[in-house]
């Protein structure tokens, strides 16, 4: 189901009928937020419209329509299938994942509890996150990532907003269901914050592959020892990592054979640099570099020199 089709019965009265005839144009956005007392507003495709007050989109905030409080709780009981306590813990995370992938994050007035965070009071803003799969994008860099038949242990490196969540799927799909060269294997998923898999009820959203274990929510460190012993991985996969306990852990698992695959924010330049553990635990490096308006990948080794 596209991003239209899911999305759109979801919306306000008030938003849904000024969209009438533009449904369509949401499966080419990735991202809408919602302010109270200020501008709706449509990102995507590396421009920002906003929704005019008769109906469709305008280029200029301007006189466009802003949402209201009203607005918010309507879509918030929507997407809670009107039944917001039952996915307070989720809230309470900062997000929720709804039907289709699609994840929504929250800022306002928080609940707080002996210092944790226990929920929110108000919400003050959404931010809607339009969930895309682009299905074959880590072809041309898969084959560069193994050592004959072997894969390599490795890292993706970016800013936000560059596509690594989306290449990272791709690689867990190809290395699940297996390719021309080499036949498809078990792969463990550590998915705490829900981006990868974008599971609903339990049920991955995105496209991982046939031969893959999700684990959603719960801590990384956690995660990864329980995937380790109960699911028998041939690979593990993880989202954003960084932390000493996290090293630790792939480090063992890399020395018990299991093969690592992982996404970091930074460049390949600045990791170099610090010349740590990474360094040593992973073996190929593949950052995404810009070209005419979109992004492709490179691929590099551990002595920095470019795969071809």
């Amino acid at each position: 189901m596209g991003a239209a089709e899911t999305l759109f019965p979801l919306l306000p009265s008030e938003i849904k009928k000024r969209l009438e005839g533009w449904e369509k144009e949401l499966d080419h956005l990735e991202e809408i937020r919602f302010r109270v007392g200020r501008e709706l507003t449509f990102c995507g495709n590396g421009s920002i419209r906003w929704l005019s007050q008769k109906g469709g989109f305008q280029p200029v905030r301007q006189g466009s329509y802003r949402v209201t409080g009203k607005d918010l709780e309507l879509f918030l009981a929507a997407c809670s299938e009107y039944s917001l306590y039952a996915y307070q813990d989720q809230i309470a995370s900062g997000f929720l994942t709804i039907r289709g992938g699609h994840r929504i994050g929250f800022a306002g007035s928080l609940l707080m509890e002996n210092g944790r965070i226990n929920g929110f009071s108000d919400f003050g803003s959404i931010n809607l996150r339009i969930a895309h799969e682009v299905t074959g994008c880590a072809v041309p860099v898969f084959r560069k990532l193994f050592d004959r038949e072997r894969f390599c242990n490795t890292l993706i490196l970016s800013p936000p907003g560059r596509g690594k969540t989306t290449l990272m799927r791709d690689l867990i799909r190809l290395l699940s269901g297996g390719s021309e060269f080499r036949s498809g294997c078990a792969v463990s998923v550590s998915d705490e914050r829900g981006e990868l898999a974008a599971c609903y009820r339990g049920i991955p959203q995105m496209d991982l592959g046939w031969n893959t274990d999700v684990l959603d929510g719960g801590r990384k460190d956690q995660n990864l020892w329980l995937l380790i012993r109960t699911m028998n991985p041939e690979i593990l996969a993880m989202d954003e990592i960084g932390g000493e306990t996290e090293m630790q852990l792939l480090e063992t698992a890399s020395t018990w054979g299991i093969g690592l695959l992982a996404t970091m924010h930074g460049t390949f330049q600045t990791l170099t640099r610090s010349q740590g553990t990474w360094m040593g635990l992973f073996e190929r490096f593949v950052e995404p570099v810009p070209v005419s308006g979109s992004w492709n990948y490179r691929v590099y080794s551990r002595e920095g020199n470019e795969c071809l």
